[in-house]
């Protein structure tokens, strides 16, 4: 009885999922290189940033984004390998690990062939994930739960320094103490790395910070004043604002 009631549950997701897919497979989809932006019947709905997956840039990393260019989504492609008993030896395969920006929801897709623009283009699009140029929770959470992903585990954020982000100022009990600037970039090895530099209040760049843009693990810190460099935890979803209370804590900030 279990077995068939979730075998029955299943199938009533997929047919869900299927369903609300059908008005966009009917859509034409189109990519503006010189832009990025993907449009679904001449409407731009989102823009796409390609960067090398791969050392010869063959396979394509991509993240969709808003129209003002704001992530939603990262596919990062990445090889994996498993036995075959068949042949005998491990056989590597392609996968897509797919990070949704805000929550950091996970999933993968497993792509025989790679992915092109046009399949990227699909997974955003088809799913409805992008509403009103933000992630759909409702569609985010069928999509996981298709795929077999699963969010990151997260408790209450407590900051004893209290510090608060507005734009790219940082506040202490109300206080300016700091700014911060945030770029990406592509290592020597093709890896996207998002970079920040962290100033004080007057203008000082007092420490920089990097980590990949998926599936950070740590914060590689350099601090100015004696030349250090650290490894911080890069602890998602509040990653900017421990690395600053870290700061604070240290007496760099």
């Amino acid at each position: 009885m279990t077995k068939f009631f979730l075998k029955t549950s299943a199938l009533v997701l997929f047919t869900m999922f299927m369903v609300q897919g059908i008005h966009a497979q009917k859509a034409k989809l189109t990519y503006d290189k010189k832009t990025d932006i993907i449009s679904a019947d001449n409407v731009p709905f989102a823009k796409m940033i390609r960067t090398p997956g791969d050392l010869i840039g063959l396979n394509k990393n991509y993240s969709i984004q808003n129209l003002e260019g704001e992530e939603l989504v990262f596919l990062k492609f990445t090889m994996r390998e498993h036995w075959d008993r068949e042949e005998q030896k491990n056989v590597s395969t392609i996968w897509y690990e797919i990070t949704f920006t805000q929550s950091g929801a996970r999933a993968s897709i497993e792509k025989g062939m790679g992915m092109q623009k046009s399949g990227a283009m699909k997974l955003a699009f088809q799913n409805d994930l992008i509403k009103d140029g933000r992630i759909d929770p409702e569609s985010e959470a069928r999509f996981i739960h298709l795929f077999h992903g699963s969010y990151p585990e997260t408790t209450p954020y407590e900051s004893h320094a209290k510090v608060v982000l507005n734009g790219n100022e940082i506040l202490q009990e109300g206080n300016l103490i700091g700014k911060f600037l945030v770029k990406t970039i592509t290592s020597p090895e093709m890896i996207e790395m998002i970079v920040l530099s962290i100033y004080s209040a007057d203008g000082v760049k007092i420490a920089e910070a990097e980590a990949p843009t998926s599936n950070a693990v740590e914060w590689a810190v350099l601090t100015l004043k004696d030349v250090k460099t650290y490894e911080f935890l890069y602890n998602a979803p509040h990653e900017k604002e421990n690395l600053f209370d870290w700061l604070i804590d240290n007496d760099y900030l």
